[in-house]
């Protein structure tokens, strides 16, 4: 039998008015934004330092983007990436009541190249539109006229960061192509980067190196990559049969780095 507050949290979605519902997720999400933290974040402040500059490609409300804004300190810049309009306005909301001073937000999903595309909304078992799951539609059109489609930004990272004044060090990305968008690339380069997975709540990634939203150019491939997932808080390297949400592609400096924290299988 479902809690009362689930009850609740049920007829909200089905009867409140969309302009309620968003209010009532401003308040609830700068809290949880404010104390959010997960093994993957301690993997990532371990890869991430001061001043750096990094993306969160794919910020939804901005947990990641909160975490790394602090690892990066005030000398640093993340890049938050949020194409659905609703969820943008809520990563802005979050990051402008937390102060997270050194965090430029971009409405936009990052790409290959610049367009426009076509994402929907799902639903929710227990009604209403949940907007952090929402699907980016191959070819531009959608099979499920009863969801709400909506048009979005497509930008090339090059196009949207240009010659920043460091290079860009770490990225996280929640992918989407064709599929419900999923958490997941983060990668620590010594110069330009792009990213070894790692990152974010739900949705299964892809394991390969190559991004659909960064490409694979060789000026971003930091030497032989190695394919690791979180286990009981530590990394250790996949093997053939193994699933995971979120993956970590890591050079052999990122894996001693990482070993000296006790955050790398023995």
């Amino acid at each position: 039998m479902p809690s009362a507050s689930a009850a609740v949290k049920t007829a909200a979605l089905r009867f409140m008015p969309d302009s309620m519902i968003q209010l009532l997720k401003r308040i609830r999400y700068v809290n949880t934004v404010r104390s959010f933290w997960s093994p993957e974040a301690d993997v990532m402040v371990a890869l991430v330092d001061q001043g750096d500059y990094v993306l969160d490609i794919g910020a939804y409300a901005g947990w990641y983007t909160r975490v790394l804004s602090e690892a990066v300190g005030p000398e640093g810049r993340v890049h938050s990436f949020e194409p659905v309009p609703t969820t943008f306005a809520l990563l802005s909301h979050c990051t402008r009541r937390l102060r997270l001073r050194n965090v430029v937000l971009h409405n936009c999903a990052a790409s290959r190249g610049n367009g426009t595309a076509v994402m929907t909304v799902p639903h929710y078992p227990a009604g209403g539109e949940n907007y952090h799951q929402a699907t980016l539609v191959a070819g531009g059109a959608g099979d499920a006229d009863h969801l709400r489609h909506l048009s979005v930004e497509l930008r090339t990272v090059d196009s949207v960061v240009s010659k920043p004044p460091r290079p860009i060090t770490f990225i996280k990305c929640a992918t989407s192509k064709g599929t419900r968008r999923k958490p997941s690339r983060a990668r620590r380069a010594p110069s330009s980067a792009t990213g070894p997975p790692s990152a974010s709540k739900s949705r299964e990634t892809r394991t390969r190196p190559a991004h659909p939203a960064i490409g694979s150019s060789p000026a971003w491939v930091a030497g032989a990559m190695s394919l690791l997932w979180l286990d009981a808080g530590h990394l250790v390297r996949r093997r053939a049969g193994d699933r995971s949400v979120n993956y970590f592609f890591l050079t052999d400096a990122h894996r001693t780095r990482l070993a000296a924290r006790g955050l790398l299988a023995a």
